[in-house]
């Protein structure tokens, strides 16, 4: 028969691995929930630089538009201003409106640039 001491002694044994496989499994999860923590905080932090750049970038495009639509309206204000007016009082020839209108889509489509 075996001993009763070095049955407990074995079983004693056994349960300090599982106990410590238990404590190194723990920590290996941790480490794990701290890389992602981490990994997520600097995922966050991407996508505020990414966001903060499309805002500038946005920002940039509309500031040009604006001065470029400005440019525009100036130019065709400048433009309406030199068209003389027929005796009647109504503006000269077709042709002549023809081409501000055409001129005026290319601008505001890109097509003048």
């Amino acid at each position: 028969m075996s001993d009763p001491s070095r049955n407990d002694q074995a079983v004693d044994e056994a349960i300090g691995r599982v106990l410590a496989a238990e404590d190194e499994a723990r920590d290996a999860v941790d480490a794990c929930r701290r890389e992602a923590r981490m990994l997520v905080a600097e995922a966050r932090a991407g996508t505020r630089r990414i966001l903060q750049r499309a805002d500038r970038r946005i920002s940039a495009l509309h500031s040009h538009c604006l001065l470029s639509v400005g440019r525009s309206v100036r130019s065709l204000q400048a433009e309406t201003a030199s068209i003389p007016l027929a005796p009647s009082g109504e503006t000269v020839q077709d042709e002549r409106l023809d081409e501000v209108v055409r001129r005026l889509a290319a601008d505001l489509t890109g097509g003048g640039e």
